[in-house]
């Protein structure tokens, strides 16, 4: 049950950083898209961060963004195999 939580929020959050292109997305607004607090949702962004997914620029608040380049490369790596 906790996974599939999880996972439901990590989702939205992925979402919501994509839809919000060259702004980015602080920990405050995700937590009120998520409906969390903001030091869950900067622990969920720093996990999708540390994966990989995200880029954070900034001090507190901190943004976030996609993390095109490092995703690109991910793609080009499992194209090889």
């Amino acid at each position: 049950e906790e996974g599939s939580y999880a996972m439901e929020k990590y989702k939205k959050l992925l979402a919501t950083v994509v839809n919000s292109g060259s702004d980015g997305v602080t920990p405050q607004a995700a937590a009120k898209v998520l409906s969390v607090s903001d030091t869950t949702a900067r622990e969920v962004m720093r996990d999708l961060r540390n994966c990989g997914f995200l880029r954070s620029e900034g001090n507190r608040p901190e943004a976030f963004y996609l993390d095109r380049n490092r995703l690109d490369r991910r793609v080009d790596v499992a194209d090889q195999m």
